[in-house]
């Protein structure tokens, strides 16, 4: 997201009210000027385990200040380790990369000793150095972050410059030797904003803004020497002007954004293969988001971004943006609209820290209308555990323990569980609910959940066990019924059954007795026999049984045959 599009987007966010975030997204940080504004790009995990981010605006400068480099730790500490001051750089847009020599490495888009931008490496600890300052014949405002590509050079792209004023696209090593591979001549492409990606392929991939057959922006390929190939160019209705970068998905295919055109000129998703093979996959229609910037594929294998406007909120003009979800093959939903006081008009792509887990950053609103970093659930592992023997079901068949302990839901789901003790166990107490009911558990997820089902050994004895009728023709049932010395613990008491004839009489492999009662009664069902069979039939709780015999006969028409 370019500085002059960061502005407009401050404009449009500066008045917001107060409304209850949902809790499934969290604030992190509310930027405050001092320690940076407006931040534009997306925030990355470095080896350290902590969060590296800029924001265009802010810092110890003049002004509004030149713009800031930050960290965050794990536990969620904020500090500012840099403010730009011109000479060495001004407004970064783009966020950082940690290359393979552990240090960060980033671009501003203005300042330096030309006044054009610059490329600047810091170490964590806050210690920066310029690399290269652009002076327009090689470049000029770079708008993009870099990558690190397999031969460990960084590559990345200026809006400007270069020999037709059209933008670049750049080599640099981590020493600071700058080559300009490509300069674009607006039939190829006009304005790159994006960040590369390297393609399985070992060329790079691209969009411009502008540029292309009718001027609104191009999908292109370059070589590692700089020959660029055209892959498409938007027309309107499947785009126009796209400034994010591509993402490369599980599947093979590059996935992308334009901020406008499509059905409802409200921007769209787009899928395009490495030969060019464009398709459409989502149209926002505003209300669903608008100004939609760059995609991530999250370990569910889903596409999620941002849009800068759009969303269920009115505070802010156009709405305040939102977070969606597609799939590789469209499927679109909405999974949060921002509301100021949360964050407004986010303007970069996100970061999935851990399994189901976003952050990302809004360039306004927030408490002090600088900007927030956040993140937000997508999806919560809900692990369950036991202590004794029993076992843990869910309503939604996910969750069977036994054997399947785990399952990832969606962020925002209710689950179910139901406990259910094994034989001469009961069920005890639940912990990690929100609700408990018995032996019903109820789980909402939003965030990792671990929750414990406790069974107890039974501390009861079985004192009868009888059937009525305790001789029943073949094909029939018969009623047992079991009791036991004082009352059935909470959650009630499991019974083992058995029998030594169980081609004959099939009772149930337990029953449960409920918490409170002394008794339960049950139905045992009998086969068709040729003979009289006296079945052996036992029920057991822990070292305690109990025996009882049922005679299964023939029936009248076994006996004439």
């Amino acid at each position: 997201m370019s500085v002059h599009r960061a502005g407009a987007l401050l404009m449009f966010c500066m008045a917001v009210t107060t409304i209850a975030a949902s809790q499934l997204l969290t604030t992190v940080v509310n930027l405050a000027g001092s320690n940076g504004n407006m931040p534009t790009a997306p925030i990355i995990k470095a080896k350290d385990m902590n969060f590296y981010g800029t924001t265009s605006l802010g810092g110890l400068g003049q002004g509004f200040g030149d713009g800031t480099v930050f960290r965050i730790t794990s536990q969620g500490t904020f500090s500012s380790l840099y403010s730009f001051r011109g000479a060495d750089g001004m407004n970064p847009a783009a966020g950082l990369v940690q290359a393979t020599d552990g240090i960060l490495y980033g671009t501003t888009v203005e300042g330096g000793s030309n006044g054009g931008g610059t490329v600047f490496r810091i170490t964590t600890g806050g210690s920066l150095t310029t690399l290269h300052s652009f002076a327009f014949a090689d470049g000029y405002q770079p708008y993009a972050g870099l990558i690190q590509a397999t031969d460990g050079s960084l590559y990345g792209t200026t809006s400007g410059g270069g020999a037709n004023g059209k933008g670049t696209v750049y080599k640099i090593t981590l020493d600071g030797s700058l080559t300009t591979l490509h300069s674009f001549q607006d039939s190829d492409g006009n304005m790159p904003y994006g960040t590369l990606v390297q393609g399985l392929d070992g060329n790079f991939y691209g969009t411009t803004e502008y540029g292309g057959v009718i001027g609104q922006g191009t999908v292109f390929k370059m070589t590692p020497q700089g020959d660029v190939t055209t892959l498409h160019s938007f027309l309107g209705p499947d785009g126009e002007n796209p400034y994010a970068g591509l993402v490369l998905a599980s599947d093979g295919n590059f996935y992308g954004t334009a901020p406008h055109g499509g059905a409802n000129n409200c921007g769209t998703v787009f899928r395009i293969t490495p030969l060019g093979l464009l398709s459409t996959l989502h149209d926002f229609n505003c209300n669903d988001g608008l100004y939609p910037n760059g995609l991530i594929q999250a370990i569910d294998h889903n596409l999620y971004g941002t849009t800068a406007f759009g969303g269920s909120s009115q505070v802010c003009f156009e709405g305040c943006g939102t977070i969606f979800k597609i799939s590789l093959d469209g499927q679109f939903t909405s999974e949060y609209s921002f509301n100021g006081s949360d964050g407004a008009a986010p303007a970069a792509s996100l970061l999935e820290f851990v399994n189901g887990v976003l952050y990302g950053t809004t360039s306004s609103g927030g408490a002090n209308g600088d900007g927030t970093v956040f993140h937000i659930l997508i999806a919560g592992v809900l692990s369950v555990g036991k202590s004794g023997k029993g076992t843990v079901t869910s309503g939604d068949e996910h969750i069977y323990c036994g054997p399947v302990c785990s399952y990832n839901y969606p962020g925002g789901v209710q689950v179910g569980l139901t406990a259910i003790p094994a034989p001469g166990y009961t069920f005890s107490t639940w912990a990690g609910c929100n609700n408990v009911n018995g032996a019903f558990c109820s789980v909402f997820i939003d965030n990792a959940k671990n929750v414990i089902a406790t069974f107890q050994v039974a501390n009861v004895n079985l004192t009868s066990l009888t059937f009525n009728p305790a001789s029943v023709k073949g094909g029939n049932i018969s009623v047992a019924t079991i009791m036991i010395d004082q009352p059935a613990p909470p959650g009630g008491i499991a019974v083992a059954m058995s029998t030594d004839q169980p081609l004959v009489v099939h009772p149930p492999s337990s029953v449960v007795i409920p918490g409170g009662q002394t008794s339960t009664s049950f139905a045992v069902r009998t086969s068709v026999v040729r003979q009289t069979t006296v079945a052996n039939v036992t029920a057991t709780i822990n070292g305690s049984q109990k025996s009882a015999t049922l005679t299964v006969t023939p029936n009248y028409i076994q006996q004439l045959r």
